[in-house]
C-alpha cells in the first residue's frame, strides 16, 4: 500500500507488522515494592509537571514489565509516555517513543488487554495526525490498526467506537473517500445504539449523513439527518442538535428548497438564543444565512452575513483563518454569479492574503510559484479571479484582462497539480482531477483567445 510505504518514510519504520518474532523469556519475579515506589514517583512527577522525569520512571517500570513478560502492562506504560509526549513535549518525541515501542515489542499480543493497549497506542498517533494536525491521509492506517486489534479482541464499546470507528470514517470522508467511510460510521452507530448511548449515536449519524451527501446519496443523507433529529428532538444534546439542523439547512439550500431552508434557518437561530454559543458556531450560522439570502437573490443581506462570518472567524481563539478565507471565496463566487467582477476580484484577493500572509500579492496578479502550496482555497481563489478577469474581457474586449486571466488560470493550475501530487489514495486523486477539470479547460480557452488576438 502506497500510504503505508509513505508512512514508513515519514516516521522511519514500517507500520505493519508491529512486533518481532516471539522470543523465549526467562522467568522474572516482579518486586512489588519497587513497582509501588515507581508508580508513586510517576504520579508525583505528573503532578509536578516534570515530564522528562515522568517518562524516565515510566521507562523503568516498563522494563520491569518486559522482564516479567507482562505485555499489557508494558504497552500501557508506553501509551502513557506517548500521551505525555504529544500533549506536553512534541509530536517528534511521541513518534520516537512509538518507534521504541514498535522496536521493543517482543511478541504478538494475544490477550484482550494487550490488544486494547496496543490499539490505544495506535490511536495516539492517529489522533495527532488527524483531528489535531488535519493530516487525514496519514492518520487512517493507525486507526485501521487499532480497529483490527479491538475487533480481534471482541471488546467494542461505544467509547471505543466513537474514538476509532467514527474518526476513521470521518478521515476517509475528508480525503475524498466517503464510500469507505460509510461502513465504519454505520458500525459505530450500531455499537452505540446497542449500548443506548444517544450522544454518540448522534455524532455517528451526523458524520454518516455527510458521507452519504458527498457521494450524492441524498435520500439516504436526508433520512440520516431526520433520524438524528428525531433522536434529539428535545435538543438535550445541544451541539449535535445544532449540527443536525445545520446539515439539514445546508441540504435544503443546496437543493434550492427555499421554504424548508427558511424553516431550518429559523430553528437553528432559535437554538442559539437560549444556550451559550461559541464564536465559530455563530460564524457558521452567518455563513448559512448568507447562502440562504444568496438563494433568495437578496445580495445585500448575503454580503452582510458573509462579512459578519468572516469577522467572527478571524476573532475566534481557535485560529479559524482558513474558514474566513473560505467565506471570502464563497462571497467572490456569489459576486461572479451577479456579474460584479471587481467585487469578486477583491473578495478572492482577501482570501489569498489570509492563506499567503507572507506574500504581498499585487491586486489581480498571479502569485509567484514559490509561494504556492497544496491548498484548495488558494486554487479556488486564483481560479475565481481568473473567471472574473475572463468575464471582464468578454465585456470590454481589453487584451490586458484576458492576459491576466491566463496568468491566474496558470497559477491555479500549478496549485491543482500540487494538490494532485499530495493525494496518496489513487481513487481520491482521480476524483479530484475530474472535479477540477474546469481549470485546465478554462486555461486552454483563455489561451486560445490570446492566440487569436
Amino acid at each position: 500500500m502506497k500510504l503505508v510505504r509513505f508512512l514508513a518514510v515519514y516516521v522511519g519504520f514500517a507500520l505493519l507488522p508491529s512486533c518481532k518474532q516471539e522470543e523465549a523469556v526467562s522467568v522474572y519475579v516482579i518486586n512489588e515494592s519497587a513497582v509501588s515506589t515507581l508508580k508513586y514517583t510517576i504520579d508525583s512527577c505528573y503532578n509536578a509537571k516534570t515530564y522528562e522525569a515522568y517518562i524516565t520512571n515510566q521507562l523503568s517500570l516498563a522494563d520491569i514489565y518486559r522482564k516479567s513478560d507482562s505485555l499489557a502492562a508494558w504497552l500501557f506504560c508506553y501509551d502513557r509516555i506517548i500521551k505525555i509526549s504529544r500533549d506536553n513535549l512534541s509530536l517528534e518525541t511521541a513518534i520516537n517513543y512509538y518507534k521504541a515501542m514498535h522496536d521493543g515489542i517482543w511478541r504478538v499480543p494475544v490477550d484482550s488487554a494487550s490488544k486494547n493497549n496496543l490499539a490505544w497506542i495506535h490511536r495516539q498517533i492517529a489522533y495527532e495526525f488527524g483531528p489535531k494536525l488535519q493530516k487525514w491521509q496519514l492518520c487512517i492506517p493507525y486507526y485501521l490498526e487499532g480497529i483490527k486489534l479491538i475487533a480481534s479482541s471482541d471488546s467494542w464499546t461505544s467509547d471505543k467506537a466513537i474514538k476509532f470507528l467514527k474518526p476513521c470514517g470521518s478521515a476517509y470522508t475528508r480525503v475524498g473517500e466517503p464510500q469507505n467511510a460509510i461502513g465504519y460510521l454505520k458500525q459505530c452507530y450500531a455499537i452505540c445504539e446497542e449500548e443506548q448511548d444517544t450522544l454518540n449515536m448522534l455524532k455517528s449519524l451526523n458524520d454518516l449523513g455527510i458521507a452519504f451527501y458527498d457521494i450524492a446519496k441524498f435520500p439516504e443523507a436526508l433520512e440520516t439527518y431526520h433520524l438524528a433529529r428525531s433522536l434529539n428532538s428535545n435538543g438535550k444534546h445541544i451541539e449535535e442538535y445544532r449540527g443536525t439542523l445545520s446539515k439539514l439547512t445546508t441540504y435544503y439550500i443546496d437543493t434550492k428548497q427555499i421554504d424548508s431552508a427558511s424553516q431550518y434557518i429559523n430553528l437553528l437561530q432559535l437554538s442559539m438564543q437560549h444556550n451559550k454559543v461559541e464564536l465559530d458556531d455563530i460564524a457558521d450560522f452567518n455563513t448559512q444565512q448568507a447562502h440562504y439570502y444568496e438563494l433568495t437573490n437578496n445580495t445585500n443581506l448575503a454580503v452582510t452575513h458573509f462579512h459578519k462570518a468572516i469577522q467572527l472567524f478571524l476573532q475566534s481563539p481557535e485560529n479559524r483563518g482558513r474558514e474566513a478565507a473560505k467565506v471570502w471565496v464563497d462571497l467572490g463566487n456569489m459576486f461572479l454569479q451577479v456579474s460584479k467582477y471587481e467585487d469578486a476580484i477583491e473578495a478572492f484577493q482577501q482570501a489569498l492574503k489570509i492563506m499567503i500572509p507572507s506574500y504581498n500579492v499585487p491586486f489581480g496578479s498571479p502569485i509567484n510559484s514559490t509561494y504556492l502550496y497544496p491548498e484548495n482555497i488558494i486554487m479556488e481563489a486564483l481560479s475565481g479571479q481568473g473567471d472574473a478577469f475572463y468575464n471582464t474581457y468578454l465585456q470590454t474586449n481589453n487584451n490586458k484582462d484576458i492576459n491576466i486571466a491566463v496568468q491566474l488560470y496558470e497559477t491555479a493550475f500549478q496549485t491543482r497539480n500540487l494538490l494532485l501530487n499530495s493525494y496518496e489514495l489513487q481513487s481520491s486523486r482521480i476524483k479530484f482531477e475530474k472535479k477540477t477539470q474546469h481549470i485546465p479547460t478554462r486555461l486552454a480557452e483563455a489561451k486560445r483567445i490570446v492566440d487569436l488576438d
